[in-house]
């Protein structure tokens, strides 16, 4: 089942503050990307500045290092957000368990959100830190 990017949104902490009209505003800032069960979405060690919305689907965030289940995540989830932060390798690679589709944010629209809404910023630094701060799943 596709989860709608407006409720998407709505789950996922980062945007779990805004209001339905501020949605709006960061809709056209996200691509919608699907990706076939198997597929590698991003890969541990390569550059990146988006973060991942699942709207449908499940993936595994998984260390190639250690070849490591690190956890499972589904629709309402999110990864990638070390990447808006720190822009440092990612640390570990996501692939597709089932159908996905995703929604990407990249960087550069993230800062533009983060200037008029403020805590975004701090709700992805919350999930960063307990996700390990600075670990690019």
């Amino acid at each position: 089942l596709d989860v709608p990017v407006d409720e998407l949104m709505a789950k996922v902490p980062i945007f779990a503050e805004l209001q339905n009209e501020q949605f709006a505003r960061i809709i056209p800032c996200l691509r919608k990307r699907n990706f076939p069960r198997g597929e590698t979405i991003i890969r541990q060690g390569e550059h990146s500045d988006s973060l991942y919305m699942i709207a449908r689907g499940l993936v595994s965030v998984f260390d190639d290092t250690r070849a490591e289940e690190l956890c499972q995540l589904y629709a309402g989830d999110f990864f990638g957000e070390a990447a808006l932060l720190h822009e440092t390798p990612r640390n570990a690679s996501v692939q597709a368990i089932s159908p996905c589709t995703l929604y990407q944010l990249q960087r550069n629209d993230w800062l533009a959100l983060c200037a008029q809404h403020p805590d975004m910023r701090r709700a992805v630094e919350a999930v960063d830190t307990a996700r390990g701060g600075g670990v690019n799943h």
